[in-house]
C-alpha cells in the first residue's frame, strides 16, 4: 500500500503523523450522506478523541457506516454510527448536552430535529488500540444493522 504524506511529511526518514484534537466522523454535521462512509485510522496517538462512522447531530448515512482502526492506531472511544447526545426540542433547537445531560446551549435551529441514523455500521478493530469503550452503534443515535470485530493480527 502506498502511503501519501503532506509536503514535507518526511523527517529523517520519518513520515509526520496527523494529530486530532476532536472528535472524528465519517458523516456530515446536520446532513445526510447519500451513500458509505469510512474513518480509517492507521497510526498515531488519539487518545482524546471519540471517532465516530456516522453523523453528528442529525442526518442519515443511506450505506454503510465504516470504521477501521488499524496498525498502531490509538483511540479513546468508537461509535460505528452517529453523535446523537443532544436535546432535541419540538419546537426545532438542538441544545448542546454534556454526557450527564446538563444542557449548555443551543447549536442550531433545524426543521423537524432527529438524531442521526446509519442504515449500517461495520466496526473493525485490528491491531490497533481503544482507551475506552467500542460500539457497533451510535452515541444516542439510531442505526438499523451493525457489525463489529475486535481482533489482534
Amino acid at each position: 500500500m502506498k502511503r501519501y504524506y503532506p509536503t514535507g511529511g518526511v523527517a529523517a526518514g520519518y513520515p509526520v503523523e496527523a494529530v486530532v484534537s476532536g472528535n472524528v466522523y465519517g458523516g456530515c454535521r446536520l446532513s445526510d450522506v447519500t451513500n458509505s462512509t469510512l474513518v480509517l485510522v492507521e497510526g498515531g496517538n488519539h487518545s482524546n478523541v471519540r471517532i465516530f462512522g456516522g453523523n453528528d447531530i442529525s442526518g442519515t448515512v443511506n450505506g454503510t457506516s465504516n470504521v477501521i482502526v488499524d496498525s498502531l492506531g490509538e483511540v479513546k472511544e468508537i461509535y460505528g454510527g452517529g453523535n446523537g447526545l443532544y436535546k432535541y426540542n419540538s419546537n426545532g433547537n438542538i441544545t448542546v448536552s454534556n454526557y450527564l445531560g446538563t444542557a449548555d446551549s443551543i447549536l442550531a435551529t433545524v426543521a423537524n430535529p432527529t438524531r442521526p441514523y446509519c442504515a449500517n455500521t461495520d466496526v473493525k478493530l485490528r491491531s490497533g488500540q481503544c482507551d475506552g469503550n467500542v460500539y457497533g452503534g451510535g452515541l444516542a443515535g439510531d442505526c438499523g444493522n451493525t457489525e463489529l470485530t475486535v481482533r489482534g493480527d
